[in-house]
């Protein structure tokens, strides 16, 4: 596949801050543009923002963003150092009004792919956008 042939991608790490979200922001931001999927952006901006706020907030632990472009999909994983859980996350509903509670319905909803793995060193949660796939939802 030629546009695998162009694949590029980033990696960084924030720490267990309030800032965090806005910082990770900056780094996809640089790296879209540079990538030429910039179009991608708002879509990207919101998913990373939720998804570095959830490390931030439950796991309270320093995040890893890696983000990656083939030409054809942009691919986002956000890690944690939360340790010794099983499963991961699962979108769950709120009470309207509720505060917080709605990230993980927000990915499944604007991703065309998205997912959890649980590892050694805690868990990533990853989506895809431009994937071409069969629309939004989780695939793990």
């Amino acid at each position: 596949n030629r546009n695998r042939a162009r694949a590029r991608g980033a990696a960084a790490h924030f720490p267990a801050s309030r800032q965090s979200p806005h910082a990770a922001r900056v780094f996809l931001a640089g790296h879209l543009e540079a990538w030429g999927c910039a179009e991608r952006r708002d879509v990207a901006f919101l998913l990373v923002s939720e998804l570095v706020t959830n490390g931030v907030l439950h796991a309270g632990t320093p995040v890893g963003v890696a983000a990656g472009y083939d030409g054809a999909t942009l691919a986002v994983a956000v890690t944690d150092g939360v340790r010794g859980i099983t499963g991961g996350p699962r979108p769950r509903r709120h009470p309207r009004g509720a505060p917080a509670g709605r990230g993980l319905r927000i990915v499944d909803a604007l991703a065309d792919s998205w997912g959890v793995s649980v590892h050694d060193q805690g868990k990533t949660v990853w989506f895809e956008l431009g994937s071409g796939g069969d629309g939004p939802g989780r695939t793990d």
